[in-house]
């Protein structure tokens, strides 16, 4: 019996962030960190939208290393089923909402910089033809102490029309 879960090549650490997001962080065989996102269905209506986001290159915006629509997910007791994954980079520094709730707030001149990353981020997302469906503090992570990343460990959709309906949680809704 093995002590860890593992996804084909990948030693799964732990669950990052919210056990309902599916997403754990692997370690791979040269032991680098990835966080591994996984769906129970195949991610093939969502490839094309998927290679996008993974073709985006701005500092702001957490990068798609791969994209796998079957691999061997082996749970602890040894029993194997095919998952489909998205590889993103690990954000080494955690999640925008965790600091949040362990600090409380930013002083006015972090929140300027960590504000225009976001912006210039999202303005990259928006060139493409994408929109963040759900833009929360658990889905901005520290790439380090001074940079954080745009992720969305779920799949943006294609904005194919004017939208004119509110997204997003009701709680969150102002």
């Amino acid at each position: 019996m093995q002590t860890k879960a593992k996804y084909d090549e990948f030693e799964i650490q732990h669950y990052f962030g919210c056990k309902e997001y599916k997403v754990k962080i692997g370690k791979n065989n040269q032991g680098q960190y990835f966080l591994l996102n996984f769906f129970n269905v195949s991610v093939r209506d969502q490839l094309q939208n998927l290679q996008i986001i993974q073709n985006l290159e701005h500092p702001s915006i957490l990068k798609i290393i791969q994209i796998r629509n079957e691999g061997i997910y082996t749970k602890k007791n040894s029993t194997m089923m095919n998952r489909s994954c998205v590889i993103y980079e690990y954000p080494k520094g955690g999640e925008l909402f965790e600091y949040l709730f362990q600090t409380g707030k930013f002083h006015e001149a972090q929140a300027r910089h960590y504000f225009k990353q976001l912006v210039d981020g999202l303005v990259s997302i928006h060139k493409q033809g994408l929109y963040h469906g759900e833009l929360t503090a658990e889905v901005i992570f520290f790439a380090d102490a001074k940079t954080i990343k745009i992720g969305e460990l779920g799949l943006n959709q294609i904005r194919k029309k004017k939208y004119n309906s509110i997204m997003g949680q009701r709680e969150q809704q102002l």
